[in-house]
């Protein structure tokens, strides 16, 4: 049992690398080991991002951070003052919402779809440190149908 195995586990290596440019090696005594792939064909790897490395262009003013130095706070520096009701009151005034709930990650649990203004601007920011959870059976925000608004990532 012990040779059959030993004889199918480097026909499977050599299967599983498809074809490659690999090199043969040797290996303990009485045989060889299986070959080693380097590349293979059926594609070609390509490099993600910008392929010549310039940003000369910049970030165009609607991908830029958005302006939240005049917002109004969710919570008083608490995890408890950081409330679904908080939160819905700041999104029907619209504007700039951040939260002041305290140095560790919350978590607001979402009771009921937030409506989101078509006349003024919303931004939410949580600082990195904020999840609403709709817990899979509440859609978190949306806006009236036809308004041109939608949600975006500030």
């Amino acid at each position: 049992m012990r040779a059959s195995l030993a004889l199918l586990l480097p026909l499977l290596l050599t299967v599983g690398c498809g074809s490659s440019s690999g090199t043969s090696s040797t290996g303990g005594s009485g045989g060889s080991g299986a070959t080693v792939g380097t590349g293979g064909s059926g594609g070609s790897m390509t490099t993600a991002g910008n392929p010549n490395g310039s940003c000369s262009a910049g970030v165009p003013s609607n991908g830029k951070p958005a302006d939240v130095s005049n917002s109004t706070a969710v919570g008083t520096g608490t995890p408890a003052s950081c409330t679904f009701a908080a939160l819905n009151a700041a999104v029907a005034n619209a504007g700039a919402i951040t939260f002041n709930c305290g140095d560790a990650p919350i978590t607001i649990p979402v009771t009921a779809t937030m409506n989101l203004s078509t006349t003024k601007d919303t931004v939410i920011d949580g600082g990195n440190k904020v999840t609403l959870d709709g817990g899979h059976a509440v859609q978190i925000l949306t806006t009236t149908p036809g308004t041109g608004r939608s949600p975006r990532r500030a």
